[in-house]
């Protein structure tokens, strides 16, 4: 939200810093991350892509500052499970691609790279439109779908915490969906 207002008021290298928020959550946005990569054929989408990668940097920088071991920490963390832990091939997701790899797993065979499957159409069709959509882009309008089906295709997560990120395009569809002149608060 904060990305699509600064953009709205050509404030680029804000709107890159509210997007590099985006990263704590990358599999929720990976259409968004993708269409921020492409909006970097203009001169407001390379600033907006350049601090949000500022902004990512410096934040690695403060992590490496406290803990120089994090790196390898979180390497390990990935690699070897803990002995208790579920991997996440084994996690039942509440998102449609879950059950994509379940009905390709029993029925075909296929592994775990099928629920991902979805984002990746999803990131080529909207990569496609962007581009088609050309200087006729529009992120205010266009940012409460792109959310949409970024959480609709992501390829695990999908928690009930996760689903806050939601708010952009319900707060979008509630406010077409007011009455003008009418004041809530």
């Amino acid at each position: 939200a904060g990305f699509a207002y600064f953009r709205q008021f050509d404030r680029p290298a804000l709107a890159g810093a509210f997007a590099a928020l985006t990263a704590l959550k990358p599999h929720l946005l990976a259409v968004f991350g993708m269409l921020l990569v492409l909006d970097a054929v203009n001169r407001r989408g390379r600033i907006a892509l350049a601090i949000g990668a500022a902004v990512l940097a410096a934040g690695a920088a403060i992590a490496l500052l406290a803990n120089p071991e994090v790196g390898s920490q979180y390497r390990n963390a990935v690699l070897h499970e803990h002995p208790g832990a579920i991997p996440l091939h084994a996690w039942v997701l509440p998102v449609p691609s879950y059950w994509l790899r379940v009905f390709a797993t029993v029925n075909f065979g296929l592994g775990f790279w099928v629920q991902f499957a979805p984002c990746l159409a999803a990131c080529l069709g909207y990569g496609t439109y962007r581009i088609c959509r050309g200087t006729r882009w529009n992120w205010t309008a266009e940012l409460p779908w792109v959310v949409w089906v970024s959480v609709l295709a992501t390829p695990y997560g999908g928690w009930i915490f996760d689903l806050t990120v939601l708010l952009v395009p319900t707060i979008a569809a509630a406010a077409k969906l007011r009455p003008t002149g009418l004041v809530l608060f």
